[in-house]
């Protein structure tokens, strides 16, 4: 089955992703960790649509690591043991630690889930460093939630990805306008990029 067109047009390197200098850019604090080829667990929090699965997706390609991926919302206690297990038996002594992304981390928290259980599984792992977790959320449940669980919180790197500035948006339409314009059949100017970006910023404030 064909991958739909926003996925295939989705950056797969950290070359092709843009935007998020603080963390992608070179000599920083993400980008060392990426190009050391170990990485230690972090959160990435900030509005939706800014880039935090992409940028997980990206981590996972680049590493020579064993990589899982859990929803917290769908996923129970078992499929977390069942993900640490293969961990450590997936695990070589020289190697990283194996990476857990889990999106909608804050979930793991909230007790209106019912998932408190998996946060009480994952504490003791990322303690000894059995298991590097990414987990995606947003500034608000990050703030709420997540936060106020120091016990928790002090497992993992607080990384925020931030909304594209202007300049930002405009390269990210520029870079895929083709594809699409193609696959639709339309004809964008190079004029109208820019301006509807500025007009989206001023007036569609409550989308990503």
């Amino acid at each position: 089955m064909a991958q739909p067109l926003a996925e295939r047009l989705r950056p797969k390197t950290l070359d092709d992703y843009i935007g998020q200098k603080h963390l992608v850019g070179p000599g920083a604090v993400l980008r060392k960790m990426i190009d050391a080829g170990r990485i230690s667990s972090f959160i990435l929090w900030g509005p939706p649509g800014v880039g935090k699965t992409t940028l997980a997706q990206i981590i996972a390609n680049k590493l020579e690591t064993p990589f899982y991926t859990l929803s917290a919302v769908t996923s129970g206690v078992k499929d977390v043991r069942d993900v640490i297990e293969k961990a450590r038996s997936n695990r070589f002594f020289s190697q990283a630690s194996p990476i857990l992304f889990i999106d909608e981390i804050h979930t793991l928290l909230d007790p209106k889930q019912g998932n408190s259980g998996i946060a009480s599984i994952l504490k003791p792992e990322l303690d000894r460093g059995e298991l590097t977790v990414i987990g995606i959320t947003t500034a608000e449940e990050y703030r709420k939630i997540i936060e106020p669980d120091h016990a928790f919180n002090r497992c993992f790197e607080e990384l925020k990805i931030n909304e594209p500035d202007i300049p930002s948006a405009v390269l990210m339409i520029e870079s895929v306008l083709s594809t699409y314009t193609d696959f639709h059949g339309l004809e964008v100017t190079e004029e109208a990029i820019p301006e509807c970006v500025r007009l989206a910023k001023r007036y569609v404030k409550d989308r990503r």
